[in-house]
């Protein structure tokens, strides 16, 4: 058993080779996957409570499942399953490749390390697919200003947030 704290493992494959963590990792660290290759990481190996950031290169997760875990990066996750994820965006990112992965339940947007406040009625690039998705159970969370909410919507590939008003709001600065 490894033992993961603060960010967590970090694994970096280089390009066209592929790393299988086949031991048990725990704590409250994370799982940080860098690197353009390929890090193959079954749930069942993954007890650490951290965000599991996929910042390069491919997460396959080995045909598992992934329920209730919290996502970040630019990488991409293949070969498994999300189940009421969450998945934490980041300023400038092109946000996470989803490929044909669906999430299932309830899928939260984490805007919390977004650099700023989360601007209004802008497209946010939050996932890319291959796929089709549904997104009538996608919300936002930590947007910034009480009283607004995100809208998602798919475009050539890419789901987009847009943060508008939801009902009265009141700004005084």
């Amino acid at each position: 058993k490894y033992h993961s704290i603060g960010r967590g493992l970090v694994l970096a494959p280089p390009e066209n080779v592929t790393y299988t963590w086949a031991r048990m990792l725990e704590g409250e660290g994370g799982f940080v996957k860098r690197g353009e290759g390929t890090v193959v990481l079954p749930m069942a190996n993954l007890a650490a409570t951290g965000t599991i950031a996929v910042e390069a290169g491919t997460l396959d997760l080995d045909g598992t499942t992934a329920t209730g875990r919290t996502f970040s990066g630019s990488g991409a996750i293949r070969n498994g399953a999300l189940e009421s994820p969450i998945i934490k965006v980041a300023k400038g990112a092109a946000g996470l490749d989803l490929g044909t992965i669906a999430p299932t339940g309830r899928v939260r947007i984490d805007f919390s390390e977004y650099g700023e406040e989360v601007p209004l009625k802008t497209a946010i690039p939050v996932a890319r697919v291959s796929g089709s998705v549904d997104l009538s159970k996608w919300r936002g969370k930590n947007l910034g200003v009480t009283g607004v909410k995100a809208t998602f919507a798919v475009q050539d590939g890419v789901v987009l947030a847009a943060v508008d008003y939801s009902g009265l709001l009141l700004m005084v600065r």
